[in-house]
């Protein structure tokens, strides 16, 4: 559950463009997955914000056309 996105985080703290691509509507489970009721409630638990520093974020919906479009686009 920690290793990909310790992975990942490695690249982002050595400068690079990390862009996390996260399902539409649902995204990953850590953005709730906490203590803090608030926090949890606007999706920014702390387990989440630790995870991903360094990284920006968008959700596609890799089923649609458009969305593997937008994906080509990224890379």
């Amino acid at each position: 559950m920690l290793a990909g996105p310790f992975a990942c985080q490695q690249p982002a703290h050595l400068g690079a463009e990390v862009i996390k691509v996260e399902t539409v509507g649902r995204g990953e489970l850590a953005h709730n997955l906490g203590a803090d009721p608030e926090l949890s409630a606007i999706g920014m638990e702390i387990s989440f914000l630790a995870q991903n520093v360094g990284k920006a974020s968008l959700t596609l919906n890799l089923k649609d056309p458009r969305g593997k479009d937008n994906l080509m686009g990224l890379v």
